[in-house]
């Protein structure tokens, strides 16, 4: 295998009986594997978020009709009712302007609905949608870092895209084409979508503040930049250097808290010794946050 240098992510990809599965690795050599979604876990996802989006839509358009309505004088509107009648029996099909306005407003509220909908999901809920939480899937960047903003914004434009030109077409061929299952919207924001695995339950991880132990403070931008993977990482290591010999215990240690530090920066170095403490006041404070 390739060294990777200093400041890269090596990224390795594998077939397991659960399907796909990409290994992340990071210089210090500490690998998470992650599991890939495939199209029909997606695509149940989506039906799901759909399903929500569906919904809204239909309350949001009954609601604007009834204000165009609202705002034509009930005689207007026979006059309107009786043209449309006369068109149809000549077979033919016009719009008052009324009804063209809103459709226009409905076709502009729609875009935004569904673009809102994901992009707001995927920020406030650490990527992951209604549908992708039900089903047990989230996004992350090829790096298996949280999404930003950025990524989520060209992600969920292209899906405009991958919807061409009928139920889903161009991203379902992309997916399948992709070693990754990525659609086009993935391709050009540099994101994955992984598969999140409910196990058994992990006993409880107790990260309070040992007497003695030295004290770690973390502003906001750096608990944000501790994700979810991040989390996981952390916790695992935890657990489970009671069950390593004390220098191998010692040595995943170091290993995690120096990728944890490249990706937070904390304002001071860890000193040998320290990296347990720091790793139960970053998840004790990622928590009370």
């Amino acid at each position: 295998m390739t060294q990777a240098s200093p400041g890269t992510l090596t990224v390795l990809r594998r077939e397991s009986a659960s399907g796909a599965r990409q290994l992340i690795r990071s210089p210090e050599q500490v690998a998470l594997d992650v599991e890939i979604a495939g199209p029909m876990s997606r695509a149940m996802a989506f039906s799901i978020d759909y399903g929500i989006i569906l919904i809204v839509e239909t309350v949001l358009f009954i609601g604007l009709l009834f204000v165009a309505m609202s705002m034509i004088e009930v005689e207007q509107l026979t006059v309107y009712v009786d043209q449309a009648q006369q068109d149809l029996e000549r077979g033919e099909v016009t719009g008052q302007p009324w009804m063209l306005a809103v459709l226009a407003v409905w076709i502009v509220l729609e875009f935004v609905l569904q673009f809102a909908y994901f992009v707001a999901s995927e920020l406030l809920m650490q990527g992951r949608s209604l549908g992708k939480a039900l089903v047990g899937l989230r996004v992350v960047r090829e790096g298996g870092l949280p999404v930003t903003l950025r990524e989520s914004t060209i992600r969920n434009l292209l899906r405009m895209v991958d919807m061409l030109p009928v139920s889903y077409l161009v991203g379902l061929v992309s997916m399948i084409c992709s070693e990754q299952t990525r659609r086009l919207g993935d391709f050009g924001a540099g994101t994955i979508v992984i598969r999140e695995h409910r196990g058994e339950p992990v006993r409880p991880l107790d990260v309070g503040a040992a007497p003695g132990a030295p004290a770690f403070r973390f502003d906001r931008q750096q608990l944000e930049a501790f994700g979810p993977v991040e989390r996981r990482l952390a916790r695992q290591t935890l657990r489970r250097l009671d069950d390593l010999p004390q220098d191998e215990a010692g040595r995943v240690l170091a290993r995690t808290v120096a990728v944890l530090c490249e990706r937070i920066q904390p304002a001071e170095p860890v000193e040998p010794g320290e990296e347990k403490a720091f790793l139960m006041a970053l998840l004790r404070d990622a928590e009370e946050r």
